[in-house]
């Protein structure tokens, strides 16, 4: 990769462990992918509305399909419902924008939300039920 701190060097034996991993992953009726399903490049963001999701075709791919994806790419946090799918993304840990991750219950339906303070020393924790 080209981009600036995108990757980190990695040794020959991790690179080749993360090349050799699957593109998605399905578990039960939860989706694990980077951009949305196989398109690693496709991204939902929390203010898409309108023609942002209109023209969205992998969003209305995953729509129904799935009852949870858990994607990345765009790296901003978001719970969101569209259609009978739930839309998850945990952000990022790049520490220049705003770093956290998120757990997912699916038993409970909850979501714990954890975000880095700027000296990255402790968290906060922030509940979300999601329909």
């Amino acid at each position: 990769r080209t981009l600036p701190e995108a990757t980190l060097v990695a040794a020959p034996a991790t690179r080749a462990y993360l090349e050799a991993l699957p593109q998605t992953r399905v578990v039960e009726s939860l989706l694990l992918c980077h951009g949305l399903d196989t398109d690693d490049m496709a991204g939902l963001r929390p203010h898409d509305e309108g023609y942002a999701l209109e023209v969205n075709t992998e969003v209305a791919k995953l729509v129904g399909k799935h009852a949870i994806v858990v994607a990345g790419h765009t790296h901003h946090r978001m719970i969101r419902t569209i259609g009978a799918t739930v839309f998850v993304n945990p952000g990022t840990l790049y520490r220049a924008h705003e770093p956290g991750f998120m757990l997912l219950d699916t038993a409970t339906r909850t979501v714990e939300i954890h975000r880095f303070d700027p000296a990255g020393a402790t968290h906060h924790r922030l509940d979300d039920r999601f329909p």
